[in-house]
């Protein structure tokens, strides 16, 4: 795919959480990645201002936590920020139509593909929002995006 004319890219959570996170093991692979698409517009779903601001705050977990609380409100207050000065373009779908999307991928590959649930919203928002490109850092969820005939890249 020629990343040079991608205009409009929506990224899951894992791909968010390496741009945000550098503890995590997939932000070096996204500082070499992210140049590539720099000048498209990333967009921003409810369900990506969600299940992101809960994965930073899972991270804090543990003993082994990747984040302290701190740190994980830092970055939620900082996309916040962001996403109020519109550097994401919003993406809002009508849930009853997400909801219908999941279904329908469910029934498609939901017996021949490992598929969380929130991963399957991932990409029925991507899917439905006419993004150019979908990215992810995890292979099960870029597998189901293909598959699901969403131009898709698998940043690891």
């Amino acid at each position: 795919m020629n990343l040079t004319r991608v205009e409009r890219v929506y990224p899951d959570t894992s791909y968010w959480v390496a741009m945000r996170c550098r503890a995590d093991d997939n932000h070096a692979v996204w500082q070499q990645f992210h140049p590539q698409i720099e000048t498209a517009r990333l967009l921003w779903s409810p369900w990506t201002h969600f299940e992101l601001f809960n994965a930073l705050r899972q991270m804090t977990l543990g003993s082994d936590a990747a984040l302290t609380e701190a740190e994980a409100n830092r970055l939620i207050a900082s996309l916040e920020k962001e996403v109020q000065l519109g550097y994401f373009d919003p993406c809002v779908i009508d849930w009853r139509d997400e909801l219908r999307e999941c279904r329908e991928l469910s029934a498609q590959f939901g017996c021949r593909m490992l598929m969380r649930s929130g991963d399957v919203v991932q990409v029925a928002v991507a899917r439905l929002s006419g993004a150019d490109l979908f990215v992810t850092c995890n292979e099960d969820q870029h597998a189901l995006a293909s598959a699901a005939g969403v131009e898709s890249i698998y940043v690891h």
